[in-house]
């Protein structure tokens, strides 16, 4: 399965917050907190970002902690340039923001080679035969 890009999409490069920011900036399975680069004169803002699409399990159920293991393991082996990921928000077509679950961007999260985090964990939830979480 490939994640496309809906057609009201923003497109920002981001990197993991610095330590002090957040000292664990990956929350569970599907959501976690980057940086954004806004592309004005360097403004970089932390973005609280839900993957779009993925429903991983929480925590608290089987699976939740194996997957954000394997969340944070994938991240840890594609962050390698300043700027290792894109995320790709969705624009809701009725009001001219950004879809948000909560206060959560939904996001695709990419690295600059195409290869997609959401797809990636989405694929490990169903080979290991998890339970979705809540959205």
């Amino acid at each position: 399965m490939t994640s496309k890009p809906p057609p009201f999409v923003f497109n920002w490069r981001c990197r993991l917050p610095d330590t002090w920011m957040f000292a664990d900036p990956l929350h569970d399975g599907d959501t976690g907190w980057l940086l954004a680069d806004r592309g004005l004169d360097g403004t970089v803002t932390p973005i609280d970002v839900r993957l779009d699409g993925v429903y991983a399990p929480e925590l608290s159920d089987k699976g939740g902690i194996e997957t954000l293991f394997e969340l944070k393991k994938w991240v840890a082996e594609h962050n390698v340039y300043k700027w290792s990921f894109w995320v790709t928000t969705t624009m809701l077509v009725n009001n001219d923001k950004e879809k948000k679950s909560f206060n959560r961007y939904l996001g695709i999260v990419r690295t600059p080679f195409g290869e997609s985090l959401n797809d990636y964990i989405n694929d490990f939830v169903a080979k290991k035969g998890y339970g979705p979480g809540n959205t």
